[in-house]
């Protein structure tokens, strides 16, 4: 067995500036895969998106931004009466990312959500290469259970971030990484000699490495408080000698279409 590496650029859609650092960072670095926010994507970055045929995309699946794909009626717990996503309970403050929230949420409201959201990408004309969730929102055991359905619905590979639920998921017989790392985030996270080092723990199989490049935009400053980290990740991600590095640490660079169910 060979080391493979999936480099995953999460939140394209999220705005403009960022579905371009991810584009930047695939034509000139080394980010192989992005998954894209479906239910905030506007139709430029969509067909942006589709103009790059070498970046495979999934379906960034998500619960704590944005509006739902879903009309109220549909999903009644799950969305305010503007059909946002509820970020915080009624007894409890936000926490976790809103997972507090989805306590009393029926899981099918959750799993007819995210089938909408892979319905709407492929309608877009998009083929999905793998599902994963903003936040790591299936960490939570019930939004695990949906998104695992939907990937068998779908025949689609998911992203596990820790053994427990890697076990998990390919005991339901949906493909997943070997190895997964998030640290090559945060400002101090974020140079060089980090990513060297990250990369420098997984063993053979498959090691799905998360980031998160963007060009800065005052759109950007307005809906996510990691903002100017991103051209940060973007300028390590597009170094020189990246690829060089890579290649002597004996990783093939790979997508999640290569990943086999």
């Amino acid at each position: 067995m060979t080391k493979k590496l999936i480099v995953n650029a999460d939140d394209y859609g999220l705005v403009s500036s960022v579905s371009e650092g991810i584009i930047h960072s695939h034509l000139n670095g080394i980010v192989t895969s992005t998954t894209a926010l479906i239910n905030i994507a506007s139709d430029a970055d969509i067909s942006r998106l589709k103009s790059i045929s070498t970046l495979n995309a999934g379906v960034h699946l998500a619960l704590t931004a944005g509006q739902s794909t879903l009309s109220k009626n549909k999903i009644p717990n799950l969305v305010d009466d503007g059909n946002f996503f509820r970020r915080k309970s009624k007894n409890r403050p936000v926490d976790d990312y809103g997972t507090l929230v989805f306590e009393n949420v029926p899981e099918d409201e959750i799993r007819r959500e995210f089938e909408s959201q892979i319905e709407k990408f492929s309608a877009k004309g998009l083929r999905p290469s793998h599902l994963d969730t903003h936040h790591h929102i299936h960490a939570n055991e019930k939004i695990l259970d949906a998104v695992i359905s939907v990937a068998i619905e779908y025949n689609l590979p998911v992203r596990s971030i820790n053994q427990e639920m890697r076990d998990k998921i390919r005991s339901a017989g949906v493909g997943t990484n070997d190895f997964f790392t998030g640290n090559f985030f945060g400002m101090k996270n974020i140079n060089p000699q980090n990513l060297m080092l990250i990369l420098s723990e997984p063993g053979d199989g498959i090691t799905e490495l998360m980031c998160h490049p963007g060009f800065l935009s005052d759109q950007l400053k307005q809906v996510s408080g990691y903002s100017k980290e991103r051209p940060i990740e973007m300028e390590v991600l597009t170094g020189d000698r990246l690829l060089e590095s890579i290649s002597t640490m004996n990783f093939e660079l790979i997508s999640w279409l290569d990943v086999m169910l």
